[in-house]
């Protein structure tokens, strides 16, 4: 199989993404950045169905968690 880059883009401040210069050229750097490290476990979530679920499970303990400590109302 052959392994390119995974990548998504959600919420991308449209000044950060289309302004240029530097601030421009830092930001697609740091995403490549993160890209070139999570490729593969991405990738991985996707094929292996055991660990996709162990993440799963994982992520509902911490919304579980994380759901019961924000007070009512917020």
């Amino acid at each position: 199989m052959c392994e390119q880059p995974f990548i998504s883009a959600a919420g991308v401040d449209e000044a950060t993404a289309a302004a240029g210069g530097p601030g421009k050229r830092r930001f697609w750097n740091r995403c490549m950045t993160i890209v070139d490290r999570s490729s593969g476990e991405m990738l991985r979530i996707n094929k292996d169905s055991v660990y996709f679920a162990e993440l799963f499970r994982e992520l509902k303990t911490h919304a579980a968690a994380a759901t019961a400590t924000v007070p009512a109302g917020q």
